[in-house]
């Protein structure tokens, strides 16, 4: 057999590479699917922050569903639980209402927000918790890829339009007549960095 004639032939060189290429290709893919399957591992076992606040009569479905939903929006579970804590008041009840506007429910939607996502804060108020979790994951998703921490999680339930802000971005004039708890240094404005320290106390 005429072995540099063959090794000459570009053509069995190119049939060669092709399928080195194409086995490194799988090897990659494959090495991917390892590293994303013993992450959706680490999840499926991992102890959720607050969980224990959740009804213990369904915690399981409830904490099951939150890291589903988590994995879907490739966030942290544990920043969408720290996010519900604030805004539930910590008691994950999806009935919990604001008394002084129409926010309801876990993420404490508004009348229209909810409307957006094709509800009302009543029928979101007469949902279970576990029912109210698929409008909590459809209010993420437009944000979905742009979160990537517990601040851009809340910042998307407080104010998303201050959603990648610099820490120097100033809320407006009427969130801050609203919300003047969160002004930490009393100067008469609120600042995003400002809103981040507020909402880790």
């Amino acid at each position: 057999m005429n072995w540099k004639g063959i090794l000459n032939d570009w053509r069995i060189i190119t049939g060669i590479c092709t399928v080195g290429i194409l086995l490194f290709i799988l090897f990659l893919r494959n090495k991917a699917l390892g590293v994303i399957n013993s992450n959706s591992i680490f999840m499926n076992n991992e102890k959720l922050i607050f969980e224990e606040k959740v009804k213990a009569a369904y915690r399981a479905e409830f904490i099951a569903k939150i890291k589903a939903i988590c994995i879907r929006l490739d966030i942290d579970p544990n920043w969408l639980m720290k996010v519900i804590n604030k805004e539930s008041a910590g008691t994950f009840s999806p009935s919990i209402k604001n008394p002084t506007s129409s926010a309801t429910g876990l993420i404490q939607f508004m009348a229209d927000t909810a409307k957006g996502l094709g509800t009302t804060t009543a029928k979101l108020a007469k949902m279970s918790a576990i029912d109210q979790l698929d409008y909590v994951e459809k209010y993420f998703q437009p944000y979905k890829g742009k979160m990537h921490s517990f601040a851009d999680v809340y910042i998307s339930v407080f104010y998303p339009a201050a959603l990648n802000k610099a820490d120097s971005w100033v809320f407006p004039n009427w969130v801050y007549k609203a919300q003047k708890y969160i002004d930490l240094n009393k100067n008469g404005n609120i600042t995003l960095g400002e809103f981040k320290k507020w909402m880790n106390k």
